[in-house]
């Protein structure tokens, strides 16, 4: 008896010892801090349902992702599930993330729930490499105390950028001294040199078509509306309603700033952290008509993992409804499945939910951010030189453009090498 009781405590030991050794650990990149919380949640249910797959997060500010992810495919030791946005065809052609067209097709993935804009983000000629898991669009922001103060209307579904320039005036505010206590307007908190939330939006609003064209691989900055976006932050900035590149950053947060265009991934930690007055978001204003710019973040998967099937099985999960669901519930971002996004607006105190809905609402015209071969190059070109250097006032607006075009292009063809 004891012999056979021994056995029977070997056999046990033996099948735990088996258990845990067929157990995988996946490792998952991801940038955005507001967006922690709910990942982990997400993951914590996976390795429920998923008991022999263990998911290790590993959070990376959004100023190191990229260089420590080049850095990972470099040495042959990366992340085998991580986040991935506009730079994806830079990576697509370099073969280091999985084309998902085949497993999608084998395993009856229905994408229905996803806009097509937001699916044609996670495409690259053709095959696609991610299944959105979120989106995002750009309103105004605006302080009503500033407002109130100033004795200058609340902007709303009207509002033309002329009518935006005259309100940045009048609640822009100096010192004795001549030195700016009030900013009129900013994006993001900062400077006008974003493209996201400033050339693009504003460009299609005064009548670009597109702006960026996988197809033809090309960005027209060298036409009309982006010229003009461009001037506009010019004399914005000149006239000290806006302020230069790096002069500030966080204004609208910290109370310097009446206006700021900023995009939807920042609604949910404002309506957290801002407490000392009163605010609002209004639709982006018009020019020719309204416009606007839509990005989808997704997950994809290194081509070099040794486990492709279980980073397969924790991308489909992540894009399934009751994943995106948890994500919804920390109104940290707007989840891509349709059916999750009114979750989203849920979340929010009813006092805030109009304001939300906006973003939701400017999805309806907004245009695909989208990528070209060399886009991580030309987005920090443009945004650092050409467009810090326009609205310092040390680059002329339209030749500035017409440069930025000509570099933008020679990008583009060595790119594609």
């Amino acid at each position: 008896m004891r012999f056979k009781f021994l056995c029977t405590m070997v056999l046990a030991v033996a099948m735990v010892s088996l258990s845990f050794a067929a157990k995988i650990t996946l490792r998952y990149g991801m940038w955005g801090q507001e967006q922690y919380e709910g990942v982990l949640k997400q993951i914590e249910l996976f390795e429920k349902l998923n008991p022999d797959i263990k998911v290790e997060v590993e959070l990376v500010p959004w100023a190191q992702y990229w260089t420590k992810l080049q850095t990972m495919i470099a040495s042959g030791d990366c992340w085998d599930v991580f986040w991935m946005n506009i730079f994806l065809g830079d990576f697509a052609d370099r073969g280091v993330i999985l084309d998902l067209t085949p497993l999608i097709q084998r395993d009856n993935v229905d994408l229905s729930p996803y806009s097509p804009v937001s699916l044609e983000l996670g495409k690259w000629k053709g095959k696609i490499y991610f299944i959105p898991r979120d989106f995002d669009t750009i309103a105004l922001l605006y302080n009503k105390d500033m407002f109130d103060a100033a004795g200058v209307k609340y902007p709303d579904w009207n509002w033309t950028y002329s009518d935006l320039i005259l309100a940045a005036e009048k609640l822009t505010k100096r010192d004795k001294a001549g030195k700016v206590t009030q900013y009129g307007i900013v994006a993001d908190g900062t400077s006008l040199t974003l493209l996201q939330q400033w050339l693009f939006p504003l460009g299609i609003a005064a009548g670009a078509d597109y702006f960026i064209d996988e197809d033809k691989a090309n960005m027209p900055l060298n036409e009309l509306p982006f010229k003009f976006a461009a001037s506009l932050a010019a004399e914005l900035t000149k006239k000290g309603f806006a302020p230069k590149y790096g002069e500030i950053e966080n204004a609208f947060m910290a109370g310097r700033a009446a206006m700021s265009i900023e995009g939807s991934w920042m609604f949910g930690y404002y309506v957290k952290e801002i407490k000392g007055f009163k605010w609002g978001v209004a639709p982006l204003p018009r020019i020719l008509r309204h416009g606007n710019v839509t990005n989808s973040l997704g997950n994809v998967i290194w081509s070099g993992t040794k486990y492709k099937e279980e980073a397969w099985k924790l991308v489909k999960f992540l894009s399934s409804r009751e994943a995106e669901e948890i994500l919804a519930v920390t109104g940290a971002v707007i989840p891509a499945h349709k059916d999750a996004a009114k979750k989203w607006l849920e979340f929010f105190p009813k006092e805030f939910r109009a304001d939300a809905e906006i973003f939701i609402k400017s999805f309806d015209y907004a245009k695909p951010f989208g990528t070209i071969p060399g886009f991580a190059q030309i987005f920090q070109r443009l945004e650092q030189y050409f467009l810090a250097e326009i609205v310092a006032g040390n680059l002329d607006p339209v030749e500035g453009l017409e440069q930025a075009y000509k570099e933008v292009v020679d990008i583009i063809k060595q790119s594609k090498k």
